[in-house]
């Protein structure tokens, strides 16, 4: 049995407004258009860009100012060029009303920029060693390596080494005479590193609940008993709805990426973000309960190989609590990064159709109270180069637990990849309790 929750019609959504970046306009007048020429140059520094601005049929770049998106700086000629590859984003304004973003892209030419390692250590002497080719052929020592830094002019480097004591993601291009390379990135890192890379997996189970559904008894029944037995092949996140620990804020996106609906059913557990394996309704009793989310984690820990995990500390900073994670993946691949609070011993009233005391399923447990990256719940961009390791760090308030006793609260860490369908799946998780450390887990 399974109880129907709209979160549409149940007044669980709550509509929220991201404030953007970009130049803003009025909605009831006629915006000006940019017009790029070409909108791919050569990263050459002599190949140009000139813009035009319209304003209905009517040409006014003369009265105009054109910006570049990423500093807003003003392009007093009208005209732009380049000896760095990428791409760049421009707008306009006219009589104080702005234009949309047009990009030009600056394109390298035929040399390519190579690196002996993508990350290195901060506390390690260790150094990148780049190497510059032109159809084939190593034109090192008759070019020049810059550091592209984040204001300023690229900073000409002596020789095609690296090294750095101070953490951070470094850009780098190289250009041989006229001819630009790609860019690329290097990481330095103060994350600890693994003793070796074959880490143990874990997957999200997320459920989905409510106080007063009653089935939903039934399913965190099962959860309990399983924990209860040392059960840890999965981590469990409750997402509440309609109740006194339902987040609004977390529950319309999270289902929508977790279900890809706002009307289901509850009980609902998924696991990864993937769509399958899920259950909808419990499985008709505790026991078998229990025996479902067993199975289906199992299942949702052989969909896909781990290639990640975690050391992390969870504590106290400053009256906040502060969550530290070394991640290490051992596949390149394109990977992101998030932490989620949560909290124990919440104490509300069950429907409880188990008719069985020793569950106390009026303390709740595994409740979901924060998120790190509410913009992407599968998380913030990681560099994730093969063997290598990345530090994060969240914070998060202590009024965000209901009980705003930090005792109760432990931390999930979710590492996600992205797998050859597009989308982000979980790859591993860690649960790190408050004011302890969980070391890399290995694979036996």
């Amino acid at each position: 049995m399974k109880r129907f929750v709209n979160l549409l019609l149940g007044g669980a959504l709550v509509m929220a407004f991201a404030a953007s970046c970009e130049p803003t306009g009025t909605s009831n007048t006629e915006k000006p258009v940019l017009v790029a020429t070409p909108e791919s140059i050569d990263a050459t520094g002599e190949d140009i860009t000139t813009f035009t601005v319209l304003y209905g049929e009517e040409d006014v770049t003369a009265e105009s100012r054109i910006f570049l998106a990423s500093d807003n700086s003003e392009l007093i000629n009208k005209n732009f060029s380049t000896t760095i590859p990428g791409d760049y984003e421009f707008y306009a304004t006219y009589n104080n009303i702005s234009s949309d973003y047009v990009k030009v892209t600056a394109k390298s030419g035929n040399a390519e920029l190579t690196a002996d390692v993508s990350t290195i250590y901060s506390y390690e002497s260790s150094v990148v060693t780049f190497t510059l080719t032109q159809e084939g052929v190593d034109v090192t020592n008759e070019s020049t390596l810059y550091l592209i830094p984040e204001d300023g002019e690229p900073i000409p480097q002596e020789g095609f080494t690296f090294s750095s004591t101070e953490p951070g993601i470094y850009n780098f291009y190289a250009t041989k005479g006229t001819i630009s390379s790609n860019r690329i990135s290097i990481l330095v890192s103060e994350a600890e590193k693994p003793s070796n890379w074959d880490f143990r997996k874990r997957s999200l189970v997320l459920e989905f609940t409510a106080t007063w559904c009653g089935p939903c008894s039934i399913m965190k029944a099962g959860i309990k008993s399983l924990e209860q037995e040392g059960w840890d092949d999965g981590y469990v996140a409750e997402c509440h709805s309609g109740d006194g620990m339902a987040v609004n804020s977390i529950l319309s996106p999270l289902a929508t990426l977790a279900v890809g609906s706002l009307s289901f059913g509850i009980p609902m557990v998924t696991f990864n973000f993937a769509d399958t394996p899920r259950q909808e309704g419990h499985g008709g009793s505790v026991p078998a309960s229990a025996k479902l989310i067993r199975d289906l984690t199992d299942q949702a820990n052989s969909d896909y190989p781990c290639t990640s995990g975690a050391n992390v500390t969870f504590g106290e900073a400053g009256g906040n609590m502060k969550v530290t994670a070394d991640i290490a993946i051992t596949e390149a691949g394109e990977y992101k990064a998030s932490c989620w609070l949560l909290e124990n011993n919440i104490q509300e009233n069950q429907n409880d159709l188990t008719g069985d005391p020793q569950w106390n399923l009026s303390n709740h447990i595994n409740v979901l109270r924060a998120v790190s990256y509410i913009q992407d719940l599968t998380g913030e961009p990681m560099f994730s180069g093969a063997n290598s390791t990345q530090r994060f760090e969240w914070e998060f308030q202590t009024s965000a637990l209901k009980n705003k006793d930090t005792a109760n609260a432990h931390v999930l860490v979710l590492i996600t990849k992205q797998e050859e369908n597009g989308d982000f799946i979980v790859n591993n998780v860690i649960r790190c309790d408050f004011g302890e450390t969980t070391a890399f887990d290995y694979a036996e």
